[in-house]
């Protein structure tokens, strides 16, 4: 439980700092200082988890008792993990300078750089490299993955935690929907084009979705993630046309977080899932 915690923990970390990269280019003058707080937060929070996680990774390869310092160097020097591991700290590290440069009147490509390599390491610690395709394509699916729900839901939350409490008139909230809709939209496709690969290739075929407990997560995921798009679309063909024509904004900003709220079970169960063994092929 604790390894899983941690990952959903790592993963959060990535969406909120690809949030505010996107936030960076989409509202490049709107509560800088509030967004770049997230994003120094889930930076700090990966320096400070992504060592715990390496000594868990280790731990799990050597016997009660016996010392794990030569492992760790295995980890580190000869595993793809190890890779990833070493690709996410730098990131981590990156993204504090990229936040600190943003929040200075500095361009945001630090940041987008950042929570471009958060999403490679990710994917080099997880099953990116299981399956038939080569590490190569696993690790550019799974980490595009990471990066669409970092524009989607990373910046949702973003959003919602940082903009959308001080945005009063009404006009700002609907400035805000129209620039954040196109990109939660193709982000969303994304998302489904890349999670429809990486299941297929990961369990070769419909027939093996619900085996043993890995199966069960995933089809949990799907349904859950099918509820943040049923709320999202509520958002956007409902409640925003209704705020145009004169509604309560509150109305628009209590879907956001109830598609956010949603989108957090997504992520644990993401966690568990990453955690827990595919199917045999």
């Amino acid at each position: 439980m604790l390894d899983a915690a941690l990952r959903g923990s790592l993963l959060l970390a990535g969406l909120l700092v690809t949030g505010a990269a996107t936030c960076a280019l989409l509202l490049p003058h709107h509560s800088r200082a509030r967004i770049t707080t997230l994003a120094v937060v889930a930076s700090v929070w990966s320096v400070v988890a992504l060592p715990l996680r390496l000594f868990r990774q280790a731990s799990a390869f050597v016997d009660v008792g016996e010392p794990v310092g030569p492992m760790l160097r295995v980890v580190l020097r000869e595993t793809t993990w190890g890779l990833g591991w070493t690709v996410q700290l730098l990131a981590a590290f990156l993204a504090l300078i990229g936040a600190a440069w943003w929040r200075r009147g500095g361009s945001g490509l630090p940041l987008t750089l950042a929570a471009a390599g958060l999403a490679a390491g990710s994917a080099m610690t997880g099953h990116a490299t299981s399956g038939t395709w080569s590490p190569v394509i696993g690790v550019t699916v799974h980490a595009v993955h990471a990066l669409a729900a970092g524009a989607w839901i990373g910046t949702l939350a973003v959003l919602v935690l940082a903009v959308l409490p001080r945005t009063r008139a009404a006009s700002d909230l609907l400035a805000i929907v129209a620039r954040f809709s196109p990109v939660a939209l193709v982000s969303a496709g994304v998302l489904a084009a890349g999670g429809a690969a990486m299941i297929w290739v990961v369990i070769a075929g419909p027939p093996r979705l619900l085996d043993a407990a890995w199966g069960r997560l995933l089809m949990a995921k799907l349904v859950l993630v099918g509820a943040v798009v049923a709320g999202g679309a509520w958002n956007w063909k409902r409640a925003t046309p209704a705020v145009r024509a004169g509604a309560d904004h509150a109305r628009l900003v209590r879907g956001a977080r109830w598609e956010l709220a949603i989108a957090m079970l997504v992520l644990l169960v993401t966690a568990l899932l990453v955690d827990s063994a595919p199917p045999e092929r």
